[in-house]
């Protein structure tokens, strides 16, 4: 980007002057060559403007699409798993391959129980109040 400028405003500073200089043909017969490079210049660079604003509506379309397409595609890795779950069946261990964590038998531990258990009999001694040891007289 040139300088500080805007390309609106840079458009605008070349259009002024082309036109100017146009107006002012007969005069300014030594600046022809630059006049008509300016008009070639101020040409392309509309030409640019036009086509990055065109792949700019291009790209957000393009960007919608691919969301949309993401979409999809989670939807239908969905629809597979749940399908691959129901062929196989949801115990089969050969789910795991697929990403899908099959049902199993849940192993309760017996020590689990007894912890528990001797959770509540620690606690409940620590709060009775402790006996003292003397001997009898």
């Amino acid at each position: 980007m040139p300088g500080f400028d805007s390309f609106g405003k840079v458009v605008a500073k070349g259009d002024k002057l082309l036109a100017t200089v146009t107006a002012n043909a007969d005069r300014l017969q030594p600046a022809e060559a630059l006049r008509a490079q300016l008009d070639q210049a101020l040409a392309r660079f509309k030409e640019l403007g036009v086509r990055r604003d065109n792949l700019n509506a291009e790209k957000q379309v393009l960007s919608q699409q691919l969301i949309d397409q993401a979409n999809l595609i989670n939807d239908v890795v969905i629809d597979l798993k749940a399908m691959v779950k129901a062929a196989l069946g949801s115990k089969n261990e050969k789910l795991v391959e697929f990403g899908l964590p099959p049902r199993r038998k849940v192993v309760r531990s017996s020590r689990s129980k007894t912890s528990k258990a001797s959770k509540a009999r620690k606690a409940a001694a620590s709060q009775a109040p402790a006996e003292p040891d003397t001997p009898a007289a």
